[in-house]
């Protein structure tokens, strides 16, 4: 009985490695278009989604310029960035993928900062990421 079940377990086990079988995947025109052009789209891609830390909004741009100057003498391998929305400028540091990844550095500047919060921006270029801050 033991030799019959190893001799059909070989028998299947040699009828399996000798089937073999093609898949064959057809696509239309149109849709390897799309797919092209969503490729193309995504490597011209200049900016990305993504977090900053905001650190003040204010009416005074020297206030900003001051506030960049001080942040950045403290931390000078962090991005900094500014925007104004009327009335407000606006400093944020940092740019990370995800939210939970700014809670560490968060953590850091709230101490100088302790109104400072996560934000998000989708103005983050892809050399402005930051892997980790130690």
């Amino acid at each position: 009985m033991m030799v019959a079940r190893n001799l059909l377990l070989v028998v299947f086990t040699l009828l399996l490695t000798t089937v073999s079988a093609q898949i064959q995947v057809i696509e239309s025109a149109a849709i390897g278009d799309v797919f092209a052009s969503y490729v193309t789209q995504n490597e011209a891609k200049q900016e990305y989604e993504g977090w900053r830390i905001q650190l003040l909004a204010t009416t005074d741009r020297r206030e900003l310029e001051t506030a960049r100057s001080q942040f950045l003498s403290a931390y000078p391998d962090l991005s900094t960035s500014w925007s104004y929305t009327s009335p407000y400028y606006r400093l944020r540091v940092g740019a990370y993928e995800d939210k939970i990844e700014t809670e560490r550095l968060l953590y850091l500047i709230r101490q100088k900062y302790p109104s400072a919060y996560s934000a998000k921006a989708s103005d983050i270029k892809a050399r402005e990421f930051v892997q980790a801050y130690r």
